[in-house]
């Protein structure tokens, strides 16, 4: 199973100009850490988590320093509070296939899990 490692950002608003660095200077580098993929929601006014995959562990123990250095660097940019994180292997995974959750909606469309058309 996979790898996850989950880092949790507070205490600076979150605005276009923030979103807009993290998809073009840190969302990249990121990405040359050897992750699968990687993920920021927004889950306050001033709060974001970052969901980072890894293959396994060791290819996360692997980019922790860089990572580290990365939140850091954001950190200061930013100004926000230290981050909590946290990391650990998948045991359990479910997805749908081609993201759909039922099929059989209006014009053969995803329908809700209800069965109510969606």
């Amino acid at each position: 199973m996979s790898y996850k490692r989950v880092t949790i950002f507070s205490g600076v608003e979150i605005t276009d100009e923030m979103i807009e660095v993290m998809k073009t200077k840190y969302m990249p580098i990121i990405r040359t850490m050897g992750c699968l993929d990687a993920e920021i929601i927004q889950t306050g006014p001033d709060s974001r988590i970052i969901v980072v995959t890894y293959a396994d562990k060791a290819a996360a123990d692997a980019a922790k320093e860089k990572a580290a250095a990365l939140g850091a660097e954001s950190r200061e940019e930013f100004k926000g509070n230290a981050p909590i994180i946290h990391e650990g292997e998948v045991i359990v995974t479910m997805a749908q296939p081609n993201n759909k959750v039922g099929t059989g909606g209006v014009d053969d469309g995803p329908t809700m899990p209800s069965g109510v058309v969606g």
